[in-house]
């Protein structure tokens, strides 16, 4: 509009009117057209001045949700700034700073259970005891090999940058082509050596005592009916402190026992803690303190976090964001 009005004037003085009436007219005819639109801008600007103007220093909102992750299995050993305080893993002596077992571990000792119905399906099912340790983990589908074809990773740096390259920093490309497990799909992963039969029970760093951390492992069981299962939600349960009902204790137990499902169809023959290509996935953590999820780190020490964040669905994919 600035330049609009710049243009009109200077096209006004640079013209040869005769009369001085004709040049007032014209004049009056102008400031009657430009200035209601001058004024109508102005108040554009004013209110985009306002909107830019906000009560706290935030001027944008962008939320970063990691899916099939929870917030304990990327920050359960994050500690806040002075002053601040989080729940997680740490803040409860479940875990120390190092990644080894804290005082209060067995909060978050893992049970097996017993379906009272195995073809129906129960939000809290009974006969419950505890692991002595925990089902071995699994390699479910983690890449064995590099691959062009079926990444990730990719086999070579030309690749990874044909297909990603445009997305993220030049130097972070080849970490594209790390961290392929070696080992078989669906098979137990040895990769945590001695530790792979002996983890106690409950959450463990996996940088600590298994795959560091640029390595690929098993993505824990995601659906709707398992996730509620694992979390053993009820009234039985609920307490002040814990109205909810939930004791999160049958994680291990579901994804040993069903898995992601058979949609249907029978177990096959000869069925055991490993045929569901799960193992103890979902009791997996890293450990901001030893250098695991630096990007991560560096955005919750300069932007916020919530360690209070419920999604809107639990369970599944689909039906969240």
């Amino acid at each position: 509009m600035e330049a609009f009005v710049k243009k009109i004037v200077n096209v006004i003085s640079t013209s040869t009117f005769r009369g001085g009436l004709l040049c007032g007219a014209v004049s009056v005819a102008l400031a009657a057209a430009i200035w209601p639109a001058v004024a109508q801008s102005q108040q554009q600007a004013a209110v985009v001045a306002a909107a830019v103007n906000t009560a706290s220093p935030i001027k944008h909102v962008i939320v970063v949700v990691g899916e099939n992750r929870t917030f304990d299995h990327v920050f359960g050993a994050y500690t806040p700034r002075q002053g601040q305080t989080v729940a997680n893993l740490l803040s409860k002596g479940i875990i120390t700073a190092d990644g080894s077992p804290g005082p209060n571990f067995a909060l978050a000792a893992q049970y097996t259970a017993s379906a009272t119905d195995p073809k129906r399906f129960e939000m809290a099912p009974g006969s419950k005891q505890t692991y002595t340790v925990l089902p071995a983990p699994n390699t479910g589908s983690t890449a064995s090999a590099p691959s062009d074809i079926s990444p990730p990773p990719f086999a070579t740096l030309a690749a990874a940058q044909a297909i990603e390259g445009a997305m993220i920093e030049p130097w972070d490309v080849v970490h594209l082509t790390t961290g392929a497990s070696g080992l078989p799909q669906h098979s137990v992963d040895t990769r945590f050596g001695s530790n792979t039969y002996n983890l106690p029970n409950g959450p463990y760093q996996i940088s600590r005592v298994g795959p560091d951390y640029d390595q690929y492992i098993n993505s824990p069981v995601h659906r709707f009916y398992q996730n509620w299962q694992q979390a053993d939600c009820s009234l039985d349960h609920a307490t002040l402190d814990n109205p909810s009902g939930c004791q999160m204790d049958l994680f291990a137990w579901v994804e040993t026992s069903v898995g992601a499902g058979s949609n249907g169809k029978p177990q096959p023959a000869n069925f055991n803690d490993e045929t569901t290509g799960e193992g103890a996935t979902a009791l997996g953590y890293y450990n901001v303190n030893t250098g695991d999820m630096p990007y991560f780190t560096h955005l919750a020490r300069q932007f916020t976090i919530s360690d209070n964040y419920h999604q809107p669905v639990m369970g599944g994919t689909g039906a969240n964001s």
